[in-house]
C-alpha cells in the first residue's frame, strides 16, 4: 500500500509531492469563475473534490473540511485524507496487493491519464534497496510490551483488556479485571455477553471511551492496528487477543494465550478462519505514541456503537 500511496501523490500532484490546490496555476478568481464545484475544487494529495466528498471525509476523520475545505491543504490532514480514501476501497487493496497499478490508478482517478509516470515511481520503489526499506518501514504498533496471559480462554478477554489498560498507564492484571467484570464473567462460560456488550459496559463505568465494534472485517482492524487501543474476540477462535499493531498487511497480536497457533501474528486467511470478530475500541486524547513505539497514519473508524 505504501508504493500504491506513493504513486498516487505523485500523479495526483503533478510529482510535487506536496498538497497542491487543483488548477495551481490560476486564480482563486478564475477557479471561482471556472470550477462549478468552487469552493469544493481538489485539494491535498488525492485532490478531494466535491461539497459532499470535503462533507464524507470531514465526518470520518472529525474534521470541519465542509466548513474549512482549506484544511484538506494541511500535510497531516492530506495524508489522513489519502489514507482513508486509499483503504476504504477494497478494490484498490486488492489492486495493490497484486501489483496492479493501472487498476489502482483507475480506481483513483478513474482513466489511463498519467500511468507511465507511476510507472515510473512504481520501479523506482520497487528496487530491492527501496522495497526493503519500505518493508521495514510498514510496521506500526500500539504498544510493545509483552502481552498479559490468561489462565484459560474464558478470562482471555480480562487478559486482553488488561493489556490495554496497562498500556494507557494502568497497573491492572487479568485478575483484576476478572474482578471488577464480576457476575460479567465466569470459568465455566467466558464472557456472559460473548459479543463483549458487558465489557464495554464496564469499561465506561469506568470512565473510559469504549465503543463495541460489531461485524470487524479484517480491513476494518488494519487500518485501527497501530492507531488505537483494539480487542477482538473470534467466533471460531474462540478466545480474545489484543491487537497491537501490524506489519503490512499482517496483523500483530498481543495474545494472552500461548497455546494458540500463530500466537503473534494474523494474516487475512487467518482472520476469515478465526470469525467472525467483535471488537472493542478505546479511544484515547493522546495519540501520541510511547518511545519506540510507531503509530500508523489515521484509522478508518470500524463500525463501532
Amino acid at each position: 500500500m505504501i508504493i500504491a500511496a506513493i504513486g498516487t501523490i505523485a500523479i495526483e500532484t503533478a510529482s510535487m509531492f506536496q498538497p497542491i490546490r487543483e488548477a495551481f496555476w490560476l486564480s482563486e478568481e478564475s477557479r471561482q469563475a471556472n470550477l462549478r464545484y468552487w469552493p469544493y475544487y481538489g485539494r491535498g494529495f488525492i485532490q478531494l473534490t466535491w461539497e459532499s466528498n470535503y462533507r464524507t471525509y470531514g465526518q470520518l476523520l472529525g474534521i470541519p473540511l465542509r466548513d474549512n475545505p482549506e484544511l484538506a491543504l494541511q500535510p497531516d490532514v492530506a495524508a489522513r485524507v489519502l489514507a482513508l480514501f486509499l483503504l476504504r476501497d477494497q478494490n484498490i487493496v486488492t489492486a495493490a496487493e497484486a501489483g496492479n497499478w493501472s487498476e489502482v490508478l483507475r480506481r483513483v482517478n478513474g482513466g489511463s491519464a498519467g500511468l507511465e509516470r507511476f510507472g515510473q515511481v512504481v520501479r523506482g520503489l520497487e528496487s530491492s534497496a527501496v522495497k526493503n526499506h519500505l518493508a521495514e518501514a510498514d510496521i506500526y504498533e500500539w504498544d510493545n510490551r509483552p502481552a498479559v496471559q490468561a489462565d484459560g480462554r474464558w478470562d482471555s478477554a480480562a487478559a486482553a483488556t488488561a493489556w490495554v489498560l496497562q498500556t494507557l498507564g494502568a497497573t491492572a492484571q487479568s485478575s483484576d479485571v476478572v474482578a471488577w467484570l464480576g457476575t460479567e464473567i465466569s470459568p465455566g462460560s467466558g464472557l456472559i455477553h460473548p459479543d463483549g456488550s458487558g465489557l464495554v459496559q464496564r469499561l465506561r463505568d469506568n470512565g473510559l471511551d469504549a465503543r463495541l465494534c460489531q461485524t470487524l472485517t479484517f480491513d476494518d482492524v488494519l487500518s485501527t492496528a497501530g492507531v488505537k487501543p483494539l480487542i477482538m474476540g473470534g467466533r471460531a477462535l474462540d478466545a480474545w487477543v489484543a491487537v497491537r499493531g501490524r506489519r503490512g498487511d499482517t496483523l500483530i497480536l498481543a495474545n494472552p494465550l500461548q497455546t494458540l497457533s500463530g500466537t503473534d501474528s494474523m494474516s487475512r486467511s487467518d482472520f476469515d478462519l478465526q470469525g467472525p470478530f467483535t471488537g472493542i475500541l478505546l479511544e484515547v486524547q493522546d495519540s501520541a505514541p510511547p518511545a519506540g513505539s510507531p503509530r500508523g497514519p489515521a484509522a478508518t473508524e470500524p463500525p463501532c456503537g
